[in-house]
C-alpha cells in the first residue's frame, strides 16, 4: 500500500480514497475522450460536407456543359442556315475579307514588316 503524509504523520490510503481517485480519473478521462471525439466529429462532418459540395458542383458543371453544347450547336446551325439562304451575302463577305487581307499584306510588304508582327 502507498502512504501519504498528512499533518506530519504517515497514514495509509484507504480503499475508499483510492476508489474516489479512480472515479475522478475515469471522469476526467471520459471528458477528454468526449472532447477529442467531438473534434474528430467536426473534422468528419467537414469532410462529408466537402464531398457533398463537390458532388453538387459536378452535377452543375455537367448541366452547364450540356447546355453550352446545345447552345453552340443551335447557334452554329442557325448561322449555317442563314449563310445558305443568303449565298450572295456570304460571297460578298468572303470577298471583303480577302480584299482586307490582300491590302494588309501589300502594306506590310512596302514597309518591310515581317509577318506575325
Amino acid at each position: 500500500m502507498t502512504t501519504t503524509k498528512s499533518h506530519g504523520t504517515a497514514s495509509v490510503r484507504t480503499a475508499q480514497e483510492v476508489r474516489r481517485q479512480f472515479a475522478r480519473t475515469r471522469d476526467e478521462l471520459g471528458r477528454t475522450v468526449g472532447a477529442l471525439a467531438g473534434r474528430a466529429g467536426v473534422a468528419g462532418r467537414a469532410h462529408d460536407g466537402i464531398a457533398a459540395v463537390r458532388g453538387q458542383v459536378g452535377q452543375v458543371t455537367g448541366r452547364l456543359r450540356g447546355t453550352a453544347r446545345h447552345t453552340v450547336r443551335g447557334r452554329a446551325g442557325r448561322a449555317a442556315a442563314t449563310a445558305r439562304s443568303n449565298g450572295t451575302a456570304l460571297i460578298a463577305a468572303g470577298g471583303a475579307l480577302a480584299g482586307i487581307l490582300l491590302l494588309r499584306r501589300t502594306r506590310r510588304a512596302r514597309r518591310g514588316t515581317p509577318r506575325g508582327h
